[in-house]
């Protein structure tokens, strides 16, 4: 219990001086003082009473939303005493990767036996763990001298990251071969296994262009190859802290962590063996060419968290240095524009490689130099894709590469 001592002094001053002018004016203000003198012990009577009685039910209206949602949360305040609560703050927990203020403190009063009902909206606009909800009730006296806190506990929940549903994701698809149902691998084209030249087809992957054949003729012309097995695809996911202008930080790795999350989905359901490798994730490496697998996977993106950590450049050159990328195809997914990363796109005529570059919450001049730099991924024959926002992640995979001459 919590007393304050500002107003009781207070009101024992008060009782001195109604005494004093009982003495002097007769019965009634006598009377007064001697009620007076018995009202803290009423009061805290019927305190203990208000607090025995005092019931909190929460509910929310989903388990398991996901990001850009918004849930009902309803409040119920029980008064369970046969006495009328003057007054009562509900104090709220507002915890979420926002830290943003959804649930105010207030003031209210309960009749006796009645319950006081509210419902709010709840924006989920990241994905992370929250902690909504009352943590405790504070009830006061009528003057407001002695209080007592009623704990609470506020409902945690998970707000997971949106799945985006690729129907086709064109510099995997239109190479990764026999990956249906009854296939546990892809087929990939073998460059020491050439096939023949053929002419270019708008649309067509620039990696394998025989660029002698371009400056002779003005025509590009591919290589085309035979094709070997294909071990899998490994995506380096760019999980580092990136303060930039006019950037929303937390919707910015949410575009990220959605990329991520659309093309496991889509590489597991067609059994496709995907690793995943991010610097400073607890769970490590995922890796798997299971569809039961995408569950787990889906969930552990929510303990994904952005840190200074490590370039994924430093991972992919140590798994280049122990042969860990034969065959596979490399995918560096990030939202910095990093020289040191698209530098690799060098490798590009050794190993197939795709750098997806999120250009969510940059602002239109930085848009530009993102341009620029895909263009020029592509010209060095990787793929390059650039999304722009998380509700362009379905389009911006799934188109297929437009590339540019110089």
């Amino acid at each position: 219990m919590r007393i304050n001592f500002r107003l009781l002094a207070l009101y024992v001053f008060s009782l001195a001086i109604m005494y004093l002018a009982g003495i002097y004016f007769g019965n009634i203000l006598h009377r007064l003082f001697l009620f007076f003198c018995l009202y803290p012990v009423f009061s805290l009577i019927s305190l203990f009473i208000w607090y025995a009685g005092l019931d909190c039910e929460q509910s929310f209206g989903t388990n398991m939303p996901t990001k850009g949602e918004k849930l009902d949360y309803r409040l119920i305040v029980f008064n369970r005493s046969f006495l009328p609560i003057p007054s009562i703050t509900i104090s709220f927990e507002n915890v979420s990767p926002a830290m943003e203020v959804q649930l105010p403190d207030y003031e209210a009063t309960i009749t006796a036996g009645r319950a006081h009902d509210r419902t709010y909206e709840i924006a989920c606009p990241y994905r992370g763990e929250y902690t909504i909800g009352v943590k405790e009730v504070i009830v006061r006296d009528f003057f407001r001298m002695f209080t007592l806190k009623k704990k609470f506990k506020p409902e945690k929940f998970t707000v997971y990251p949106r799945v985006v549903e690729l129907e086709r994701f064109y510099p995997v698809a239109t190479e990764v071969e026999g990956s249906g149902k009854d296939a546990s691998a892809g087929m990939l084209p073998d460059p020491t296994l050439f096939q023949e030249l053929r002419e270019y087809r708008e649309g067509d992957s620039i990696r394998h262009i025989y660029w002698k054949k371009y400056a002779s003729t003005g025509r590009p012309f591919l290589k085309e190859y035979e094709k070997t097995k294909k071990s899998g695809v490994r995506i380096y996911l760019d999980a580092r802290k990136h303060r930039w202008r006019g950037v929303n930080e937390l919707e910015q790795e949410d575009v990220s962590i959605e990329i991520l999350v659309a093309l496991v989905k889509y590489l597991l359901y067609r059994h496709v063996h995907t690793t995943v490798i991010a610097p400073g994730w607890e769970r490590g490496i995922f890796a798997s060419q299971e569809a039961e697998a995408f569950d787990d996977f889906y969930q552990s993106t929510v303990t994904l968290q952005y840190a200074k950590t490590a370039s994924p450049v430093a991972m992919y050159l140590e798994d280049r240095g122990m042969g860990n990328l034969e065959s596979q195809t490399v995918i560096f997914l990030t939202h910095i524009l990093d020289p040191a990363i698209f530098a690799l796109r060098e490798h590009a005529q050794e190993q197939e490689t795709i750098f997806i570059m999120n250009g969510a919450c940059y602002l239109e001049k930085d848009l530009v130099e993102i341009e620029r730099v895909v263009n020029e991924v592509r010209q060095f024959g990787a793929e390059g894709i650039r999304v722009l926002t998380g509700e362009s992640i379905l389009e911006d995979l799934s188109e297929r590469t437009v590339t540019a001459f110089a």
